[in-house]
């Protein structure tokens, strides 16, 4: 049996599989980039099928489906036969705009490919010189080699760890597939008004039917009109751009050179704006309404004061057995919130029964997909005084080994780290496997870094709106490889410089953040890619004022300390765990509950329902010192679920109104007294509708930033409503 080629197949088995965690379409090919299996049905993300493929014999090399089904686009830069594709893309950028900062990777012939992300709702297909000589285009039905391949010329390597960036628009407009544009754009954006509509129709086809000779000037004119109404708000700016290039297109105009003078006359209209008949009408209406609105505004809407909204509710399910007898005496004497406690305790067991290694682990399959008992959580407080951080108290106490400890598991509880979560490879490091480096000398591999042997870390990370902002910096991999920890626990380097990896890596993370600190700092790309629904979210307040809080007494803790110490002994030798028959029934009933679709950011951020309730439910038999989920374990994590949703609800649910809160809170900040709502619409320029203004100090209100005052007027006895900030002291949590 040849040894090296069962090495290179495990290598090229483990890039596969770390591009998969990507969600990226691989397969083999050969030393000549063949594809050495049929790839356009077999390139897979499926870990068995990747183990599968990449033992075969004539698989000495690695590739990367492009397009829609990995969602990514490559530019191919050659450097070969005299051609210069690097320097071609250098004239581009001078003409198009700079390229932003994307993953790179340097092919086995000197030359580049840079990926960035697939646009939606288009088409890009392959193409070659189509940008310049030199260029080629990998999107729809094509592929490109990736590190650790090796060719003739020589290896593949990856020069950066950076996210794909979306293709600038420029770009974009030579590469869309317009061979299906042989009319007219007829799906426009909802921004572009009726009279919009026409407009383009109008220009478009007065281009389109333009004789040669006179097409350019055409174009221009027709551009420059189009740019008028863009700045008017009468027509997105994509629509105008799309409609006029298919049209320049249609009556023969080369590509570049319709872009360019579209481009041009659009910038010389916008300079220029002009609105439609029917908007000057619909303008002055509203200006009449605004006038009139402002005047009856103190007297309509005097009596409304804001409600309170609902604070989910945490179910008795959720504390069952020792959970509840912990999370009742942890609370009872202090100013905690049950759902804090119990948050942080399920994150820090889910941690310590890992075991130090994968093999040491309990785990539980759901078709094909492996779960751990790893989950990460943020424990949301309206503001510094939710007491989020108290709760961390008793669980940092319940794991923290001392002389008085109960007797410790043979294999320890894991480590504990406070943060800061500043980046992925900090995070990585923590948890780091061996390093090995070529001797030259000896001929052989020697450790240079004998790694971390117990890979359980909990993350208690009590500034985290400071990791949202780090994470936001150019080149940070934090989001990244935080949905990689949770999914697999493995992480491997694209870049050449930086070797460090973790495999196997059982990481817990609980985090604290206010709800105002929240919506500045969580992007929105963060919510939808996946990051924000690893999470489970928790909201926490301070339930009663307890000047001296006390300690759970030393017997009862003791003994509580035990007993999951115990359940921690166990868990490291169960290995596979699986559903009772009664269990595995109720999982059928609850499933479409779980699964279902829920459009918008909140669907985003609860997409993970059935994976949360599985490794939620694997923790709460382990502390019932069972290798068995039975339907107890399942409806206890349907519980918490249930609380971690409704918080989701709550938090996220109106994330979208965020500029009018931030007009409005700005406007309370800088006045030196409270405000009615006829002060409020005034500040607001009396452009925002009343029920509009409502809203937005409801949620001001419900995020505990504001509070409402009804006062009596002296002279005309009516009551009305002010509103001011809630003047919080900065405390420690």
């Amino acid at each position: 049996m040849n040894t090296s080629r069962i090495k290179n197949s495990s290598i090229l088995t483990q890039a596969g599989l770390n591009y998969s965690s990507r969600d990226w379409i691989v397969f083999p090919v050969d030393k000549n980039k063949r594809p050495v299996c049929k790839w356009q049905e077999e390139a897979t993300t499926d870990p068995d099928a990747i183990q599968r493929l990449f033992s075969r014999p004539s698989a000495t090399g690695i590739a990367i489906a492009t397009g829609p089904r990995s969602k990514i686009l490559v530019l191919d830069l050659d450097r070969k036969n005299g051609v210069d594709g690097i320097k071609t893309c250098q004239s581009l950028e001078d003409e198009l705009g700079t390229l932003p900062q994307t993953l790179q990777q340097k092919t086995g012939s000197g030359g580049l490919h840079l990926f960035f992300q697939y646009p939606q709702d288009v088409v890009i297909r392959n193409s070659a010189g189509k940008l310049g000589s030199g260029i080629d285009v990998r999107g729809q039905g094509g592929y490109v080699v990736a590190p650790p391949s090796l060719n003739q010329a020589g290896a593949y390597e990856w020069l950066n760890d950076f996210e794909p960036a979306p293709l600038p628009p420029a770009w974009m407009s030579l590469l869309i597939d317009k061979s299906k544009s042989k009319t007219l754009s007829s799906i426009l954006s909802s921004t572009t008004s009726r009279y919009g509509q026409k407009a383009l129709l109008k220009e478009s086809l007065a281009v389109a039917n333009t004789p040669e000779g006179q097409r350019n000037n055409a174009l221009n004119i027709s551009a420059l009109k189009i740019g008028q109404l863009v700045a008017g708000g009468e027509i997105a700016s994509s629509d105008a751009i799309k409609t006029l290039m298919d049209a320049a297109i249609m009556c023969g105009l080369p590509e570049r050179e319709a872009f360019t003078t579209i481009s041009s006359g659009l910038n010389k209209g916008m300079t220029e704006p002009r609105k439609g008949f029917q908007t000057r009408t619909r303008d002055w209406k509203m200006r009449q309404e605004h006038e009139l609105t402002s005047l009856h505004l103190s007297y309509e809407q005097k009596q409304w004061q804001p409600t309170t909204k609902p604070w989910p509710i945490l179910s008795e399910d959720a504390l069952p057995g020792i959970i509840g007898k912990f999370v009742h005496l942890a609370t009872k004497d202090s100013e905690a919130d049950p759902a804090a406690v119990l948050a942080t305790f399920l994150i820090r067991m889910g941690v310590a029964v890992g075991g130090p290694t994968i093999d040491q682990r309990p785990y539980l399959y759901i078709g094909d997909t492996r779960h751990e008992p790893r989950i990460f959580g943020v424990i949301c407080g309206q503001s510094s005084k939710a007491r989020k951080g108290t709760s961390a108290g008793p669980v940092t106490r319940l794991f923290t080994l001392t002389e008085h400890s109960a007797p410790v598991p043979p294999k320890g509880v894991g480590s504990t780290s406070q943060g800061p979560l500043s980046s992925g490879e900090g995070i990585v490091y923590a948890v780091r496997d061996e390093m090995q480096q070529w001797d030259e000398k000896r001929q052989t591999h020697v450790v240079i870094d004998p790694g971390v042997e117990d890979k359980r870390l909990f993350v208690l990370e009590e500034e985290f709106a400071a990791a949202l902002n780090a994470g936001k910096r150019d080149g940070n991999t934090l989001s990244a490889t935080l949905r990689t920890l949770y999914d697999s626990g493995n992480r491997s380097p694209l870049t050449k410089t930086s070797r460090i990896s973790c495999t196997g890596a059982h990481v817990g993370i609980c985090a604290h953040i206010t709800l105002d600190e929240l919506h500045i700092t969580l992007p929105n790309h963060d919510i939808l890619n996946g990051y924000a629904n690893r999470f489970l979210w928790v909201l926490a307040k301070r339930q009663r004022l307890v000047p001296i809080p006390k300690r759970i007494p030393d017997q009862e803790f003791s003994e509580i300390q035990l007993e999951f110490f115990r359940s921690i002994t166990m868990a490291h030798d169960i290995g596979l765990m699986s559903f009772t028959d009664c269990a595995a029934s109720y999982w059928t009933d609850i499933y479409d509950d779980l699964s279902q679709d829920t459009p918008g950011i909140i669907g985003s951020v609860t997409a993970r329902a059935e994976a949360q309730v599985v490794r939620l439910a694997m923790i709460y038999a382990i502390c019932d010192q069972s290798k068995l989920i039975n339907i107890n374990h399942i409806k206890a994590a349907q519980a918490f679920w249930n609380y971690c949703n409704a918080s989701a609800r709550y938090i996220f649910g109106d994330i979208s109104q965020n500029k009018l809160d931030r007009i409005i809170h700005e406007t309370l900040i800088s006045s030196d007294i409270p405000l009615s709502l006829t002060d409020i619409h005034a500040a607001t320029g009396r452009n925002q509708k009343g029920e509009h203004i409502k809203a937005a100090l409801q949620r001001l209100c419900d995020r505990g930033v504001i509070t409402s005052t009804k006062i009596i007027d002296p002279h005309s006895k009516r009551s009305r409503t002010v509103y001011a900030l809630i003047k919080c002291l900065e405390g420690q949590n």
